[in-house]
């Protein structure tokens, strides 16, 4: 068990009705998540996101404000994530529909702007923050969510 948290940065971009997702295939499960991934040691939460996005879906984007933070703490407490959730715009790129096999413990297997309507139709981790997107909650302001143990 490790004993510090990983910090982990995830991205909403909005564009017209939609939203820019990524698919994970993971132990024969196929499910939705925003793009995103860790902090390295030394980089900014900011360059984080731009990096993540850039490497997952090859677009450039501008990061905006922070719009929720989360725990994810399992009751084993074999794992802590804190993840912080910003709100981003796409700058420039081109947009990787299918991302290349980069070996085996690849799970990232596509890229897409998925309309809101569809979203309630997706199976997407975490589910709560599925739901503030569906309500499309983008404009209060940050908000801890606390402890989302249920990815």
């Amino acid at each position: 068990m490790k004993n510090t948290p990983r910090v982990r940065v995830a991205v909403v971009i909005i564009s017209g009705n939609s939203i820019l997702l990524v698919r994970h295939k993971k132990n024969n499960r196929n499910y939705w998540v925003l793009p995103g991934g860790g902090v390295e040691y030394g980089e900014t939460a900011a360059k984080a996101a731009v990096r993540e996005i850039k490497e997952e879906t090859g677009l450039k984007i501008r990061i905006g404000k922070l719009m929720w933070v989360s725990d994810f703490i399992p009751s084993d407490n074999s794992r802590h994530v804190l993840d912080l959730f910003l709100l981003g715009k796409v700058s420039g790129g081109k947009l990787l529909r299918t991302i290349p096999e980069k070996g085996e413990g690849t799970i990232l297997k596509e890229t897409r702007f998925v309309p809101l309507e569809e979203l309630k139709n997706l199976v997407f981790y975490p589910e709560f923050i599925k739901q503030k997107i569906m309500e499309k909650r983008f404009s209060t302001g940050p908000a801890y969510l606390g402890n989302l143990k249920k990815r």
